[in-house]
């Protein structure tokens, strides 16, 4: 009877370690089911663009969406990517003591909570209207390797008020091999009531970034009511005035509350700066306004002052300029800015041109000192050309034009001898104080030399 039982016993133990692999297998089955079911279906960080609120997509980097996921879950065991690999599905199945309704419940309300977090942020760095808006690289915004602001403006035109926005010309102008040149048509992201949305607009008219640095921007009809425009202010900004200014860089929203007005030339307007150099990357394009809140120039650059004690220095052009882009828009393109010397109006140059280089001329028209623009034209080189040089009779301007790539990927401006483009040198008596010759050369493909036209304003 003994042996009998002791039989019984080991046949019923044999036959319970035969079918625990089956049990074990089952299980690993049925968790991975559920996490397949639950996750892929519903995933805890959505990429920027699907998420969506009143049709309004939002305009958080994938990688912020992550870190939201992170600080909000508070667990390492939750993944962060869309899918998980089944690898990881089985690790994660043998610690599942949950039903698949309890572990969904948990997913939304950590989807909830992420939504949540997402809205705040947004609501905390932007502005609650759009008075300005950021600026990136059409179909590249998850990301965009050129960030930048702009500023929306009412110009008025033959009687009516019309809305256009404002950006700093140099971040369109890059050499067409950069990844951060823009198209004409690019995206701007423009806000209403702490929420972005992403148009398509495209810029008008320009001048050149060594110039003006300013270029105008077209919205479409749809999006205008969405806009709150700056209105351009009448005055004239004064050394010491405090202005204000408001873009966005890299992060975020930036309010700059005090920035004095230190120097002035008819291009632009100088004022300190206190904006840390690590934060300034994207403030071109700024709204730099006055204690009314008009707009009284854009932001261009800045400088920052390796002198311990000395003060950092920004620059915004003119906003009266804003004016002739305007007209230039209506004009096919075709628009004047006067250049201006020693409070004198000299000449008008065209919109697209910039000036590549300036010498003073002796009496007998011979050249005593030479100063090529690399990039940005500076009123101050020319004053210290004329200390060093107190017995010059002739100012010598020598321009040059920007133009649009062939693929209007990037806005150049040609300073070689290379460049084909129409050449044209002002010749300015310092003396009589009146512009005397203009000079222009352009390029004859059939003979593969310049043809020079040359007016004399004396006889005009």
């Amino acid at each position: 009877m003994k042996q009998y039982t002791f039989c019984l016993i080991s046949f019923f133990a044999i036959l319970g370690l035969c079918t625990l692999p089956a049990r074990a297998q089952n299980r690993v089955k049925a968790a991975q089911t559920i996490v397949k079911t639950g996750f892929s279906r519903t995933p805890i960080a959505p990429r920027l663009g699907a998420l969506s609120k009143q049709g309004i997509r939002l305009a958080v980097p994938s990688s912020a969406a992550s870190n939201l996921v992170r600080s909000a879950s508070g667990s390492s065991v939750l993944p962060y990517s869309n899918r998980l690999t089944e690898s990881s599905a089985a690790s994660l199945s043998s610690a599942v003591s949950v039903s698949s309704a309890e572990l969904q419940e948990k997913l939304q309300a950590l989807e909830r909570e992420n939504r949540l977090l997402k809205d705040k942020l947004a609501t905390k760095v932007i502005p609650s209207d759009s008075y300005i808006f950021q600026a990136v690289e059409s179909g590249n915004h998850l990301a965009p390797t050129n960030i930048f602001s702009g500023t929306v403006v009412s110009v008025p035109h033959n009687g009516q008020n019309e809305i256009y926005g404002i950006v700093a010309t140099h971040t369109i102008a890059s050499a067409p091999a950069e990844r951060d040149a823009l198209h004409k048509n690019f995206t701007a992201v423009i806000y209403k009531n702490g929420l972005p949305k992403e148009i398509n607009v495209e810029i008008v008219a320009f001048s050149p970034r060594s110039m003006l640095d300013i270029a105008l921007v077209k919205f479409p009809a749809e999006a205008e009511p969405f806009l709150a425009p700056y209105r351009l202010s009448p005055a004239i900004p004064k050394i010491n005035e405090d202005l204000s200014s408001k873009g966005f860089n890299h992060k975020s929203a930036v309010h700059v509350p005090k920035r004095k007005i230190v120097g002035s030339t008819p291009i632009s307007i100088r004022t300190d700066f206190s904006v840390p150099q690590d934060e300034r990357v994207g403030l071109c394009g700024s709204a730099v306004l006055n204690a009314e809140g008009e707009l009284v120039g854009i932001h261009t650059g800045s400088l920052h002052n390796k002198n311990e004690g000395q003060t950092d220095v920004a620059f915004a052009t003119h906003a009266h300029y804003i004016h002739n882009l305007v007209h230039a828009y209506h004009n096919g393109g075709k628009g004047a800015v006067p250049f201006l010397f020693r409070d004198r109006r000299v000449m008008d140059m065209d919109m697209d041109e910039y000036i590549a280089a300036v010498s003073l001329l002796d009496e007998k028209g011979k050249q005593i000192w030479l100063h090529n623009f690399e990039s940005k034209f500076s009123y101050s080189a020319i004053e210290t050309g004329l200390a060093q040089k107190p017995g010059a009779r002739f100012l010598q301007l020598t321009t040059r034009r920007a133009a649009w790539t062939q693929d209007g990927n990037a806005l150049l401006e040609n300073r070689n001898q290379t460049d084909r483009g129409p050449k044209t040198t002002y010749l300015y008596d310092l003396q009589e104080e009146k512009l005397i010759r203009t000079a222009t050369s352009v390029y004859d493909p059939l003979t593969k030399k310049r043809r020079r036209t040359v007016i004399e304003h004396d006889n005009l």
